[in-house]
C-alpha cells in the first residue's frame, strides 16, 4: 500500500487528491469539477481562532499548525462584510477576502 500524502490521515493512494480523511490542522476541500476530488487544505488557525498566543506575541500560520513569535507590531484585526485585515508572519497587515 502506498504512503499517504503529508496532508492525509487516511488515503487511497499517495497523491494529495487521494485523501479519505485529513490530518489535524487540515480540512477537506472538494473540487466542483467533473472529477469531484477531495483534498486536504491547511487551516489558518491564526485567522480562525482568537487568543492562541500569549500577550506580546503574534500568531504565525504554518502547514498544519501555527506558532507564536516575538513582539506584535501594531496592526488591528478589522472585520467588514467582505474582508478581514489580519496580522501575518511578514510583520505586515494582509487583507483577507472572505
Amino acid at each position: 500500500m502506498a504512503e499517504c500524502h503529508e496532508t492525509c490521515q487516511t488515503c487511497k493512494g499517495g497523491n494529495a487528491t487521494e485523501c479519505e480523511t485529513c490530518r489535524p490542522g487540515y480540512r477537506e476541500e472538494h473540487d466542483t469539477g467533473d472529477d469531484a476530488q477531495m483534498k486536504c487544505v491547511d487551516v489558518n488557525e491564526c485567522v480562525e481562532q482568537r487568543d492562541l498566543c500569549p500577550v506580546g506575541q503574534y500568531c504565525v500560520n504554518t502547514e498544519g499548525s501555527y506558532r507564536c513569535e516575538g513582539e506584535r507590531k501594531m496592526c488591528f484585526l478589522l472585520h467588514a462584510p467582505d474582508f478581514a485585515l489580519a496580522w501575518t508572519a511578514s510583520t505586515s497587515c494582509e487583507i483577507l477576502f472572505v
